[in-house]
C-alpha cells in the first residue's frame, strides 16, 4: 500500500457535503501531493469558466479569448508549484 491509496478516505472523511472539499485537501496533502496541486488549480478555473458570457455574446470571443490567458497563467503558477519529494520520486504540476 502506499501513501496514494489513502485518497479514498476522501469520500467517507466527512459528514456533511461542505466539508468534502476540506477533508480532500488534507488527504490529498499527506497522500498525493500532486492532486493537491490540481485541486487548489480547480476553484479559480470553474470562476473563469463560469463568468464567460453566453455563447453568441457580442463580447464572447473577447471573454473566451481572455479566459484562455487566466488559466494558462493558473497553469504556469501550478507548474512552478513542485510537491516534496518522496520515495525518491519528484511529483510535478503538469508535464514540461
Amino acid at each position: 500500500m502506499t501513501p496514494e491509496h489513502l485518497t479514498c478516505l476522501t469520500s467517507v472523511l466527512w459528514r456533511d457535503p461542505e466539508e468534502r472539499k476540506a477533508v480532500e485537501r488534507l488527504v490529498s496533502q499527506a497522500a498525493c501531493p500532486i492532486y493537491l496541486v490540481a485541486l487548489e488549480a480547480e476553484d479559480p478555473m470553474a470562476d473563469i469558466v463560469n463568468s464567460l458570457p453566453e455563447p453568441g455574446a457580442l463580447n464572447y470571443d473577447d471573454a473566451v479569448e481572455n479566459a484562455l490567458v487566466q488559466i494558462s497563467d493558473l497553469q504556469r503558477t501550478s507548474r512552478a508549484l513542485e510537491a516534496p519529494e518522496r520515495e525518491g520520486r519528484r511529483y510535478v504540476a503538469w508535464p514540461m
